[in-house]
């Protein structure tokens, strides 16, 4: 179970609270849990998880409703479009007793129309006006969110939570809450900056949250800055931060970003963090691998290695396949290895995935995020030639031209199959004491594959 804590973050204000959920808070209680967006098994994906408060049992179909549309918005922004195939989004439905929010009427800071005096109701307790904030809307019942989260979706990675107000409003955090006003769902995406991301606020909020950030720092030298590699690009540079004071001592690398202005893109520097945070979160991109097993022996038939890859949109993973250190693929998701490619006793297969995307210039990107599975084959090389005083195969001659002749003897040979050094089919027959011409094939190595009616024997073939 994961440590739960609130954070509570607004363009309008801050505040930071602290809660540890301890044994004594848990009690069973179950709702129904809808999938809004699945993309794979809840304990490797990244898995957003909404719940509801203020819905009535009628209005929860509502709810559901609105976790659609906020989904759909998330995945047109960029970075999370990007790695959409990386997150599953679930929505519980916790039906209220009341409708909406509270709303005592106790903000200072009133800047807009205010909204009806009510007290009601709901099952977490969500109240405006938090620590005399107007916008500030956060759902006051910390336990009941942890409870609700380990009794009904424990794999959760980032929880959410939808408030059932037409009212502007949110906060932002572990739970990320917004109201319905459509444009809450960038607040929810802002705060998912905060505490998916751990990225800082490019406006001035106050010297209790100045801090060393992956958008924040101290450091006015662009060599050694720590957005460094993004220097001039796209509007990225060193910016004071506003005000006087503590604040002059503080800079962010972008003049206009979705953590400064919602209505705004993140900036290079907040899509690379995002993108470095998913890739931690994620784990590897290889979903899974065949042969599942480490070490594979080569018999008589060429074996086909392969990767399940979970891919971006557009695709930017460079996949790199190499036999005992050479390079033999790029970019594909299996490859056929033959005896005409292995050496005698023990070869290794490697294949490597880095996600080459352009969102991130990170320098340690490739050392922490390339992802490889290895196999060892081990192969006994079996020479048919050998055995032409046993079972009458000869191939003549061995080098050649790349005309030669099987003989079978007495055998009933079925097929004859030649692969060429990267497993490609070159030559298909079913023939006995007869020439083959490949000539018009490149000079090389070639791995032939002679089919009886109760064996397979194999060999190399020269052609020079």
């Amino acid at each position: 179970m994961k440590k739960i804590y609130i954070r509570l973050l607004l363009p309008l204000a801050l505040l930071f609270t602290l809660w540890q959920v301890s044994p004594s808070n848990l009690s069973a209680q179950t709702f129904q849990v809808d999938t809004i967006l699945y993309n794979g098994n809840s304990s490797k994906f990244i898995n957003l998880v909404l719940m509801s408060d203020g819905f009535q049992t009628g209005q929860l179909p509502s709810f559901i409703t609105n976790v659609q549309n906020f989904s759909n918005y998330l995945f047109t922004v960029s970075p999370f479009a990007e790695y959409k195939n990386y997150f599953n989004v679930f929505a519980i439905r916790v039906p209220s007793t009341d409708s909406t929010a509270d709303h005592p009427g106790t903000a200072t800071d009133v800047t807009e129309p205010v909204f009806p005096v009510s007290t009601v109701n709901t099952y977490f307790n969500s109240t405006f006006d938090y620590s005399s904030i107007h916008r500030l809307l956060v759902p006051q019942n910390y336990s009941a969110i942890n409870t609700v989260l380990i009794n009904n979706f424990p794999l959760y990675d980032q929880k959410l939570m939808l408030v059932n107000s037409p009212y502007y409003g949110g906060s932002g955090g572990s739970t990320s809450t917004s109201s319905l006003n459509t444009s809450s769902y960038s607040i929810m995406v802002h705060e998912m900056g905060h505490s998916f991301a751990g990225l800082a606020d490019e406006y001035w909020v106050g010297n209790s949250y100045a801090s060393e950030k992956p958008n924040m720092t101290q450091q006015t030298n662009p060599v050694i800055v720590k957005w460094k590699n993004w220097m001039g690009y796209g509007g990225v540079g060193i910016y004071q931060h506003c005000c006087g004071g503590n604040s002059a001592l503080w800079y962010r690398p972008h003049e206009s970003c979705k953590m400064r202005y919602l209505s705004s893109p993140f900036c290079p520097i907040c899509k690379e963090t995002i993108v470095e945070k998913i890739h931690q979160f994620f784990g590897t991109t290889i979903y899974s691998y065949h042969p599942n097993q480490a070490t594979v022996s080569y018999l008589t038939q060429p074996i086909l290695f392969g990767v399940s890859l979970i891919k971006p949109i557009p695709n930017t993973l460079r996949v790199k396949w190499l036999l005992n250190g050479t390079d033999i693929a790029l970019n594909i998701d299996s490859v056929t290895i033959t005896s005409s490619q292995l050496n005698i006793g023990s070869n290794t297969l490697s294949v490597q995935v880095l996600d080459t995307t352009s969102l991130t210039r990170d320098s340690l990107h490739p050392i922490n995020h390339t992802y490889a599975i290895n196999w060892t084959i081990n192969y006994s090389f079996v020479d048919i030639s050998t055995l032409y005083l046993d079972n009458a195969i000869i191939i003549i001659p061995n080098p050649n031209n790349g005309k030669f002749l099987i003989e079978t003897g007495n055998l009933l040979l079925t097929k004859i199959k030649i692969f060429n050094s990267i497993g490609e089919i070159v030559y298909e027959s079913e023939i006995r004491n007869s020439e083959i011409d490949l000539s018009s094939q490149p000079k090389g190595t070639y791995f032939i594959e002679v089919h009886t009616h109760n064996k397979t024997y194999n060999n190399k073939i020269i052609i020079q």
